[in-house]
């Protein structure tokens, strides 16, 4: 959803440094991609904070996929926040939390649940049944074997809708555009 997200948003910092007359309508905006842990070797708490001591924004949006807690949610809401975000907490990695303490500017945090949790559609399933003894026994089961964490089939169509859901609602809010308009600045 994060990395989708930035590609659709119009970035202008550069321009507000080096073409100041071409900005226009635009507001003044920077977007990054820090990648995972595993990918980059680095936190994407110390990516972001480091970007942020080096370009000091007044704000900064943190867009990512989250984990549900119900099936229905799965790619149906959007979870916006100013708590912040610990990233990849919903499915057991705990990574460093990135938050306005961390980064000294204020932080929203847009979340799509994206995966759900193979117990909690099984307790799903027992709840919408009435199975109370049974939902504390596949729970007992679950907590000492391997659990999985799935996503929709189409999760990849989803994650493109939300993520232009997104990243056009950004646009629309920091730039003094029409929606029809935010096409011909990306492309």
């Amino acid at each position: 959803i994060g990395p989708k997200t930035v590609d659709g948003i119009i970035v202008t910092r550069h321009l507000y440094e080096y073409d100041k007359e071409s900005v226009g309508k635009l507001g003044k905006i920077s977007a990054v991609s820090p990648g995972v842990l595993g990918t980059t070797g680095i936190e994407t708490a110390d990516i972001i904070k480091g970007i942020c001591e080096k370009t000091r924004p007044d704000l900064v949006i943190l867009v990512d996929a989250l984990a549900s807690r119900k099936a229905s949610r799965v790619a149906t809401t959007v979870q916006l926040s100013t708590d912040g975000i610990s990233p990849g907490s919903g499915i057991g990695n705990m990574r460093k939390e990135i938050n306005r303490n961390l980064l000294g500017c204020d932080v929203v945090s847009i979340g799509v649940p994206m995966v759900i949790n193979t117990e909690t559609i099984a307790y799903d399933v027992l709840l919408s049944m009435g199975e109370k003894k049974e939902i504390d026994e596949i729970k007992s089961y679950l907590n000492h074997n391997d659990s999985f964490i799935v996503a929709p089939k189409e999760a990849d169509v989803l994650s493109n809708e939300m993520s232009r859901v997104i990243s056009s609602a950004i646009n629309l809010i920091f730039h003094d555009i029409e929606l029809e308009e935010i096409d011909g600045y990306i492309s």
